[in-house]
């Protein structure tokens, strides 16, 4: 998937750690298809961000780590923190 591709080309030839990565970190992917009909619904500066809040309010999420600025100028999104993650990294999961 886009998460493997991604991986691949900033680190080459680590796809394969994708899986275990996925375990240890507790993220969840969630398949655009469970999400899809609320990202017309999502209000953000950069429309095509609207997936990303779409995909995280049908995950649950409590927190986005993010370097977009177009996110991180929303700072919390329906009860959902937008956070970089150097800040994450710095203050740990405190407010998380």
């Amino acid at each position: 998937g886009e998460l493997a591709e991604v991986i691949n080309r900033k680190f080459p030839g680590k796809a394969f750690l994708v899986g275990d990565f996925l375990k240890l970190s507790g993220i969840r992917l969630v398949m655009r298809a469970s999400y899809s009909r609320t990202i017309e619904r999502q209000k953000v500066r950069d429309q095509g961000d609207r997936h990303v809040l779409a995909a995280a309010l049908a995950a649950g999420c409590r927190c986005i780590v993010s370097g977009d600025k177009d996110l991180l100028s929303l700072g919390t999104y329906k009860r959902m923190e937008i956070r970089t993650s150097k800040d994450v990294l710095r203050h740990g999961k405190q407010s998380a």
